[in-house]
């Protein structure tokens, strides 16, 4: 099976966040209205965490945070460190005025992360999400990871030459989170 697929099923998929080329504007990223502000952005699956921890022109830092009693396993690369920041596979999505749910925005990246490392219970991992040139609208950031350390020594021990039923178990044992919603407007400089 093509690497990008499974990445994609387990949703997971990178994806390159080119910039466009637009008119020389500041783009702003600004919490939803009614949201719980800077002190609790955090959307959750149980206890694990995404949280936006700081937001810059053009810049989102989040947080995965393992608040469980175990380990989970998640597609990022811990030796790739650059000060405490690391790559995750991630999906920025959006959605638009009108419509009722969100869209992958971005083309599959070809760097695809085939790291499936342990977060430790207590820990996170923080990782960058480029929001440069991004059209104004309402956005989320969609992680995944693995609870099951089965799953995690399957892929371990197997990758890439796992069996179809191993490849089916280990998609459904995929755990979606996301970031709470947040707005990119357009401002004038």
């Amino acid at each position: 099976m093509a690497t990008w697929f499974v990445y994609s099923a387990l949703a997971c998929l990178p994806v390159i966040l080119t910039p466009r080329v637009l008119p020389p504007r500041a783009v702003t990223v600004l919490p939803q209205a009614g949201s719980p502000g800077p002190g609790f952005q955090a959307a959750q699956d149980g206890l694990v965490h995404l949280t936006i921890v700081s937001k810059a022109k053009g810049q989102i830092l989040v947080a995965l945070l393992n608040d469980t009693p175990h380990q989970i396993y998640v597609f990022y690369d811990p030796g790739d460190n650059r000060k405490g920041i690391v790559p995750v596979v991630y999906e920025l999505q959006r959605r638009r005025i009108g419509e009722a749910s969100f869209h992958r925005i971005g083309t599959p990246s070809d760097l695809v992360l085939d790291i499936l490392a342990p977060i430790a219970p207590g820990d996170k991992v923080l990782f960058e999400v480029n929001t440069a040139g991004k059209d104004p609208g309402r956005y989320r950031v969609r992680a995944s990871y693995i609870a099951d350390e089965s799953i995690y020594q399957l892929y371990k021990n197997k990758w890439p030459n796992l069996e179809d039923e191993e490849f089916m178990r280990m998609l459904a044992a995929g755990n979606n989170i996301y970031t709470p919603v947040f707005r990119i407007v357009r401002t004038r400089r």
